[in-house]
């Protein structure tokens, strides 16, 4: 069977959970109904957004409350409506359409079974004053900002239990709000990375390879002899050690069981949002390891697992994060070496999704990008939005504003104590008008085929820096600085 065929329904996950092992189905991107002409869709050839047959650019940011402490925030626990509409005031007065907005789990699902009724509430109240602003809000799926529920145990991606909660999350959220048009989609889940083992991914390794193989054999002659494995059945499969092995059949498959993982915890919540009639967009907020053609200390357990291209598939749109890198590419007095390093591997990460996405692309948003206060940022800021035009349709730096307990940590557009835009904020604005005239003229950037790029086998058994710089080179992005092309991890 092809990796990309193995799904787990929800209706499978909870016969599973039940003793009856692995289920595998096929699940719709939507449920079987008309859809609303007043959400916002992706547009026909998978490269914008559009709403009411209007052309919709995805010019947004990140919101969070700095006034309700750092870190983490406490907007939801202490909810002002009169704050909420200040702020989003400021958001909208630059020309932002769009806003992504976390959920606390503590606080909207305190248990696996129970969405607290107060905090819908408090989620209406804030879509009424994001609509009188002109906003689309994106909600992520329950974040652990304020606390870990229990039920996220023993592994929230791989674990029952907590596959369980989010599935009764999205039944009892997407019967609320499934049709409601001031929101612009679902975020099911902020850079997850897939663990490396737990107890939960033990269970699910032995049927995983079954499913596979068929044979404890079939597993041993495509391992090779180089695996140690003293037993004779599927539940003695070892794990591979975490680190690089060039070209190993075995750290391959089991990078490509915590491609499954990944799916099946997608899957889950994208069933229950079908089943509860919901209509809108669905992604994921993939941190930037989930384009491995760089992976910190080159170790194999850093790749996330939610490949953008693979999970994409049953997405309605791709995200990405990217934040600039100090050691990979190496901090520098130089600031223009800093900044060019930067970009390029900005510029790969998209041009590598571009090159495997084919003839059914998805459209690719910048979900969480920027780059603190300090010497550094608004370069960044002037030079990120026009570098991108020709992969991206839609921004997202992060985040609202300066949190005034925690000066220092000095991610923010705006500055909330006097309302105004900071330094990065004003480069943001002023690339808003860019943004918008130089996608209509270089709607697509000329991306070379998938030959010129290497495969998910070779990147994720060798992780290495050369692959980025390599992948650079071929896609001819610009000159690389001199001396990154042999960085070492």
């Amino acid at each position: 069977m092809s990796r990309s065929g193995l799904r787990l329904s929800r209706r499978g996950l909870l016969r599973a959970a039940l003793g009856g092992g692995l289920a595998l189905a096929a699940s719709p991107l939507l449920a079987a109904c008309s859809l609303r002409s007043d959400l916002v869709r992706p547009a026909p050839g998978g490269w914008d957004f559009t709403v009411a047959g209007k052309r919709f650019t995805m010019y947004g940011m990140n919101w969070l409350d700095p006034d309700t402490g750092f870190w983490p925030p406490h907007e939801w626990s202490e909810f002002s409506p009169t704050r909420v509409d200040q702020q989003l005031g400021n958001i909208a007065s630059i020309g932002v359409r769009t806003i992504r907005v976390f959920v606390a789990a503590t606080y909207f699902q305190p248990t696996a079974t129970s969405v607290n009724p107060e905090a819908l509430k408090r989620m209406d109240t804030f879509l009424g004053i994001a609509e009188r602003h002109g906003l689309s809000v994106l909600f992520t799926t329950p974040a652990d900002w304020e606390g870990t529920p229990t039920y996220r145990q023993p592994d929230k991606f791989a674990g029952t239990p907590n596959l369980q909660a989010l599935a009764y999350y999205w039944s009892v959220v997407g019967k609320t709000f499934g049709r409601d048009p001031r929101i612009l989609g679902w975020d099911l889940h902020n850079e997850g990375t897939i663990n490396w083992t737990s107890s939960a991914m033990a269970e699910l390794w032995p049927q995983w390879l079954q499913q596979q193989y068929k044979t404890v054999s079939a597993v041993r002659q495509a391992w090779g002899t180089s695996v140690s494995w003293s037993g004779s059945t599927f539940e003695s499969a070892p794990i591979p050690p975490d680190q690089s092995a060039p070209g190993s059949a075995f750290l391959w498959d089991y990078q490509r069981f915590r491609e499954w993982i990944a799916d099946r915890f997608l899957q889950n919540q994208l069933d229950a949002l079908n089943e509860a009639g919901d209509h809108h967009m669905r992604t994921v907020g993939a941190i930037q390891w989930s384009v491995p053609l760089y992976l910190p200390s080159n170790q194999p357990s850093a790749y996330s697992g939610f490949s953008p291209v693979r999970v994409g598939k049953n997405l309605d749109f791709i995200s990405i994060h990217f934040y600039p890198l100090y050691s990979h590419p190496p901090e520098t007095s130089n600031a223009d070496t800093w900044l060019t390093a930067n970009i390029l591997y900005l510029q790969a990460i998209l041009a590598y999704i571009a090159t495997g996405q084919g003839d059914a692309p998805r459209p690719v948003v910048l979900e969480e990008i920027g780059e603190p206060a300090g010497p550094h940022a608004v370069p960044f800021y002037q030079a990120f939005p026009k570098a991108t035009v020709p992969w991206a349709c839609g921004w997202m730096p992060w985040t609202y504003a300066i949190a005034p307990t925690a000066p220092t940590q000095a991610w923010g557009l705006f500055d909330d104590t006097t309302n105004t835009l900071t330094p990065s904020g004003q480069a943001y604005k002023a690339d808003r008008t860019a943004l918008r005239e130089g996608r209509q003229i270089q709607p697509h950037a000329p991306v070379l085929p998938a030959s010129a790029r290497p495969s998910d086998e070779q990147v994720l058994t060798d992780p290495n820096p050369e692959w980025l710089w390599q992948f650079v080179a071929a896609q001819k992005l610009g000159t690389i600085p001199e001396g990154l092309s042999s960085v070492s991890g």
